[in-house]
């Protein structure tokens, strides 16, 4: 079973339903629920059940819409741009989360465009452009070794960190 973490959490949760109730459509038993709003480092001492996504942060969001997919046990997770609505900081949370659940056997296929992201994520890269695979394979060898000039514009175009 594959399932997808969509790009644009605020839009993804009916505004009408309790955070609760989106995860008893999925799941009946609470403890199930509580223990895997645990794993996305969103225990019930920091989220009610009966709250309402306008309540939430929008990393919540991100972590609630994390659970709901890992509650139907997933083998594949599409991940939509997870992160482009969050701050760096929650962006990095969101990242170390999906490399933990990475670990625990569930495979990722992740969309992005920011390329910095992919670097500690991804193994494998696809890069496209209008549609059309520029180029792949192993991300080591493409960062390191681009054969196509467009991939070589998206590396190039990573701001690096200058201290002096």
């Amino acid at each position: 079973m594959k399932l997808p973490i969509p790009q644009d959490p605020h839009a993804s949760l009916d505004p009408l339903c309790s955070i609760g109730d989106h995860f008893r459509e999925i799941a009946k038993k609470n403890s199930l629920i509580g223990k895997t709003l645990e794993q996305v480092r969103l225990p019930l001492d920091k989220i009610s059940l009966r709250s309402y996504p306008h309540e939430l942060s929008g990393g919540m969001k991100q972590r609630v819409l994390i659970a709901m997919a890992l509650l139907r046990q997933p083998k594949l997770i599409v991940a939509d741009e997870p992160t482009s609505s969050l701050d760096v900081t929650l962006q990095a949370d969101i990242m170390d989360l999906f490399r933990q659940i990475h670990g625990g056997g569930i495979a990722f296929l992740f969309v992005t465009h920011q390329v910095p992201l992919t670097r500690d994520f991804c193994e494998r890269v696809v890069i496209m452009r209008s549609g059309i695979i520029a180029e792949q394979g192993p991300l080591p060898h493409l960062f390191s070794n681009p054969a196509n000039p467009y991939t070589r514009m998206l590396i190039d175009s990573v701001p690096r960190l200058c201290l002096s």
